[in-house]
């Protein structure tokens, strides 16, 4: 079924396979965004991750203004991709790597996850 959503996708069924694609990029972010934080001194090339690649996912420059869900910690439902993929190399991809997903503890994944 086709619907207008005003945002570029009218396929209802193609807006939410993005919509969990991206949810599977933030993910991906969470587990292994830490491998590109910018931690080297003398600036050698670092390595590719294609899981850390929104093309990796079949999205792509159209995509990067069309809203999709975000994290609700984040303080919206939802965002732009370009938004959202900002927010993630500023949290996990920055001078400071962070991972956290093999915390087993819930309660403490999520105080970390909010103070990120």
């Amino acid at each position: 079924k086709s619907i207008n959503t005003g945002n570029g996708i009218s396929n209802f069924a193609e807006k939410l396979e993005k919509s969990a694609l991206v949810m599977q990029m933030i993910h991906a972010y969470r587990v292994r965004g830490h491998l590109l934080a910018s931690i080297n001194p003398l600036g050698l090339d670092g390595y590719s991750y294609p899981e850390l690649d929104p093309a990796y996912y079949g999205l792509n420059i159209w995509d990067l203004e069309r809203e999709f869900p975000s994290d609700s910690t984040w303080g919206a439902d939802s965002m732009q991709l370009r938004s959202i993929i900002e927010i993630l190399r500023e949290s996990y991809c920055g001078s400071i790597g962070i991972e956290y997903m093999s915390i087993a503890d819930i309660a403490k994944k999520d105080w970390i996850k909010k103070k990120i």
